[in-house]
């Protein structure tokens, strides 16, 4: 929710504003006429009211079509209890707001700890692992689906880092094992051989991790496949090109909705930036959650 008041006649003039999310004030902000909007905590809600600088971030009631939340937080290395219910409590909020599909960053559900995950075998889950049930009671409490990613067993021996698809109804809709491995990843995960895809309200979604998103055949496939929107569930820090040199070129390139989860705080690979959003298919941001706050921002895909 926010309040805005704007002294705007002939252009210029004062602006104040409040801004609260999930009951959390986020502000108060005043600015003079000549003063910039600072890199506040209040700049999360930035998106939600289109202010300057940021794409707004409509809400569901103004949206008509398929609507995702993009997520980031800062997962605790190694807590699967803790980062699930993080992730349980960010899909009932996104879902409160209207979104029905849910999309959390790479290894979100361990944290992006590759070296932890090779060296305590408890870290990595099975498809239907008892400690993702938090998540999909979520799921079915709000009626949406939710793309987790963390290290999933294989039958052939070493895990993958996987995204599983649980739909509305806590049932798993797709399973998504990440084809191209980045540095120490190699040593610790198994390559998937397979595109990921599924359906949700007509809808047809491709899924992609991270590194992946650096091969655009991945992307070329999958709007060869009838897919519409690609979701790249990813840990990116702030010196990361893929912002201006992936995820837009991607969506240009073959008229895609990208939907982007990533993280916040250290990691194995550095700090996260958050940033999650989206993309549209002219390669513009059509939604972006800032750098600094935990949570999710919404974007209509069709």
């Amino acid at each position: 929710m926010a309040y805005i008041e704007a002294d705007y006649f002939g252009g210029a003039g004062t602006r104040t504003a409040q801004v609260w999310t999930g009951g959390k004030a986020l502000g108060p902000l005043h600015l003079a006429e000549t003063e910039t909007s600072p890199a506040a905590v209040i700049s999360s809600g930035f998106p939600y009211v289109g202010a300057p600088g940021f794409p707004a971030a409509r809400s569901a009631a103004m949206m008509k079509g398929m609507i995702v939340a993009a997520t980031q937080f800062a997962p605790v290395a190694g807590d699967i209890d803790a980062n699930v219910r993080t992730i349980a409590g960010l899909i009932r909020a996104a879902g409160a707001d209207g979104a029905r599909l849910v999309v959390f960053a790479e290894l979100a559900v361990t944290g992006y700890e590759p070296t932890l995950i090779r060296d305590i075998p408890g870290l990595v889950l099975t498809e239907d692992d008892a400690r993702l049930e938090p998540v999909r009671d979520a799921c079915r409490a709000v009626s949406a689906a939710a793309v987790v990613n963390g290290p999933v067993h294989t039958a052939e021996g070493r895990p993958t880092v996987t995204s599983l698809v649980i739909g509305p109804d806590g049932g798993l809709l797709a399973r998504y094992d990440k084809q191209h491995l980045y540095g120490i990843e190699q040593e610790v995960f198994a390559a998937g051989g397979r595109d990921g895809r599924f359906e949700l309200k007509g809808t047809r979604f491709a899924l992609a991790t991270c590194y992946d998103n650096r091969f655009p055949e991945l992307a070329e496939r999958a709007a060869a496949d009838g897919c519409t929107v690609y979701l790249a569930s990813s840990v990116l820090s702030a010196d990361n090109d893929s912002f201006e040199k992936v995820y837009p070129v991607r969506a240009r390139e073959f008229g895609l909705h990208v939907v982007l989860g990533n993280v916040l705080g250290n990691n194995e690979d550095g700090v996260g930036c958050g940033a999650a959003g989206a993309w549209g298919p002219d390669g513009e941001r059509t939604a972006d959650a800032g750098t600094e706050v935990p949570g999710h921002v919404l974007a209509e895909v069709g």
